[in-house]
């Protein structure tokens, strides 16, 4: 214990500048949640750091600053518009001018390969098989640029402070968004679901899914990094977030964790045999006690996967705060995210008619196999395949697909190798949830893969997993 102390005030000593600029922005977000105008100067200072601040500073703000997702949305000539893609694309152009500099100076070597990758999709994205969208295209920009810059400084960015921080913004977020609905910016922003006149938690997420969406990415991270050093703030971490995440009443995240848990225990066994199951032990005395407390929660689970009936849970109307309250009995919401935008109309026939929607739409000309639809191209019916690899082949074609396999195999060039074996436990879940979710090649994807780039070329973990 006094070695722990010992370390905590050398690490607040040696970052203590880090740790105020953190502390400085959370507030500021805070804040941001009872007047708009403070939400351009929390960016200020978030460009600002990163001006000063290493490049790994960038890419770990990047995860702190994203659960705060709604917070970022600003009222501009009579539309809602959400800003944070702007923030990160600025933080990623002062990454991208660092790196110039430092190429400048051949501090850095030019990497022509994956340069050469990156551009070839690029101007794949931007030939004629489908509309221009000003957004949707800097957005893909955004996206392969910050990946090659991930990658260009893999070695610098740890992959536990990145997880670290990124799962304590994510708790922070969703203990801020029970303040939210005290909030007139926030309640008329704010859109909540719910299950059975059960509300579902949604944090500063637009929706409920899109809070799992991310815990699938942030969850596995913790878990590698408990098997990695069983410390037991990575494990409480773990809990506190999967908590929140288990009351977001999604199928998505149970048949995630239904995959996750056992691979993590099988990794525990075969490294750590029976130290390994004692852990496991833990964690799932620990899991099962935050589903019996939550319990309300976990019945509604068991009527979605039809092993209760429905009148095992009483009907009750909450009384609620929000600006739009969307139904959802038994089904997703059928309904925009945007509450805000009545134009907007969505035809949902569930997700094995949107699967047929998109395949048939895709397979209906031989010049739609080959190139796709596009980036821009309007989804059907006004929603999303809800399948990534059918939308990848949707937006992009044959063609397109094959730069996109090529550009991830090379970043994950070292995941075969026996001392990167806890990677599949990052990448799995997030393959599995893709049957079910729009998250390839977009932001997921980017998220996703700068944890993994980071964690194969984390010096510190391989001497770790090498020592096992």
């Amino acid at each position: 214990m006094p070695a722990e102390n010992a370390q905590m005030k050398q690490f607040f000593k040696k970052e203590w500048i880090n740790v105020t600029m953190y502390a400085v922005i959370t507030l500021l977000l805070f804040c941001s949640m009872f007047w708009e105008p403070l939400v351009y100067v929390v960016m200020l200072a978030i460009i600002a750091y990163c001006g000063f601040a290493n490049v790994q500073q960038a890419f770990y703000l990047i995860f702190f600053t994203y659960p705060f997702q709604f917070i970022y949305t600003v009222f501009i000539q009579i539309k809602f518009y959400n800003i944070y893609f702007i923030l990160l694309t600025m933080i990623l152009f002062m990454v991208g001018i660092k790196y110039l500099i430092a190429i400048g100076k051949k501090k850095k070597k030019f990497n022509l390969t994956l340069f050469i990758l990156s551009m070839a999709f690029l101007l794949y994205c931007f030939l004629p098989f489908g509309p221009y969208k000003m957004s949707e295209h800097i957005q893909m920009i955004g996206i392969i640029a910050g990946l090659y810059l991930c990658y260009e400084y893999r070695e610098q960015i740890s992959f536990k402070n990145l997880v670290l921080i990124a799962s304590i913004g994510l708790l922070i977020s969703c203990l801020f968004s029970f303040v939210a609905f005290e909030t007139p910016r926030m309640l008329s922003l704010l859109t909540q679901y719910t299950n059975y006149g059960y509300i579902k938690f949604q944090g500063l997420f637009g929706n409920p899914n899109v809070l799992v969406l991310y815990n699938i990415i942030v969850l596995p991270c913790l878990l590698v990094l408990y098997l990695q050093e069983h410390k037991w703030y990575s494990i409480i971490l773990f809990m506190a977030n999967f908590a929140f995440a288990y009351m977001a009443l999604s199928r998505n995240f149970i048949m995630c964790l239904a995959f996750m848990l056992p691979l993590y225990a099988i990794l525990e066994l075969v490294y750590y045999k029976k130290k390994g199951l004692l852990h496991v032990a833990c964690v799932a005395v620990s899991m099962l006690a935050l589903c019996a407390v939550m319990f309300t929660s976990t019945k509604i689970y068991l009527v979605r996967f039809n092993i209760l009936p429905e009148s095992s849970i009483a009907q009750v109307q909450e009384d609620t705060k929000a600006a739009v309250i969307i139904p959802s009995i038994p089904a997703e919401p059928n309904k925009p995210e945007n509450s805000l935008d009545d134009e907007i109309f969505v035809d949902d026939p569930g997700r094995e008619g949107l699967w047929q929607r998109y395949w048939g739409d895709y397979t209906s000309s031989w010049k739609t196999i080959l190139f796709g639809r596009g980036v821009a191209y309007p989804q059907l019916g006004n929603i999303g395949a809800h399948q990534s690899y059918l939308n990848i082949l949707w937006q992009f074609g044959l063609l397109g697909t094959l730069l996109i396999l090529t550009i991830l195999l090379y970043f994950l060039k070292g995941l075969i190798k026996k001392k990167s074996v806890f990677a599949y436990l990052i990448l799995l879940p997030f393959l599995m949830a893709c049957f079910v979710e729009n998250m390839m090649f977009n932001m997921w994807t980017f998220l996703m893969f700068i944890n993994l780039i980071s964690f194969l070329h984390d010096s510190s973990l391989k001497t770790k997993n090498n020592s096992i």
